[in-house]
């Protein structure tokens, strides 16, 4: 996406998987490891990782050394202009963000999803494509929303929640959660990752 909005000269990729050397027309040129050394060479930071903690961890870090962090919005999203969008989130083709939302830190919004009008979602939230949150939902932070779940007005999603795909969320889905199924029930607790473990 960042190549079709045509704002940057340049684009390269850091990248910690040693057996590739490009992605798309885009040279790979050296670990994420090594941001700080490309500073001047560089302006601005887009970070492309799933883990939303991860994601946030290298945003903060791009931030202190000095990169900007952009918003990339796809040129066929519709975005109200009464919204608050935070860096470093990336909003995918035919998404659209209605009036008086505000979206945290380093989301990501799926193609063709749907946000309500005053919607919040906290820092490093994941919306799939195709799905929608009806006016006044809240998110907590990290929270993970699959493919075409519908989530009922007023709800809230709890920090660090699984929303399985398809899922119709009439009710509360509490930190740290799974939950499945129309309407959308409990599965298990979210267990920590590897990831996460290290990063804490």
């Amino acid at each position: 996406m960042a190549l079709h909005m045509g704002c940057w000269h340049t684009i390269a990729w850091l990248d910690d998987n040693p057996g590739v050397k490009t992605v798309l027309p885009v040279p790979i040129l050296d670990s994420i490891n090594n941001l700080e050394q490309y500073r001047h060479q560089f302006d601005t930071l887009v970070v492309a990782i799933g883990d939303p903690r991860v994601r946030l961890l290298w945003l903060k870090r791009g931030e202190s050394m000095g990169f900007k962090i952009p918003v990339l919005q796809h040129p066929t999203a519709t975005v109200s202009a009464y919204t608050d969008i935070a860096p470093g989130t990336v909003i995918l083709a035919q998404a659209v963000i209605k009036v008086a939302v505000k979206v945290g830190l380093g989301n990501i919004i799926g193609s063709q999803a749907m946000i309500g009008h005053h919607c919040q979602l906290a820092d490093g939230v994941y919306v799939g494509a195709q799905s929608v949150l009806t006016g006044g939902v809240q998110v907590g932070a990290r929270a993970w929303i699959g493919l075409g779940v519908s989530v009922l007005q007023q709800r809230t999603i709890g920090a660090d929640a699984v929303v399985g795909a398809g899922a119709v969320v009439l009710h509360t889905v509490w930190p740290k959660t799974v939950v499945v199924g129309v309407p959308a029930v409990k599965l298990r607790n979210v267990e920590p990752t590897l990831e996460r473990c290290v990063l804490d």
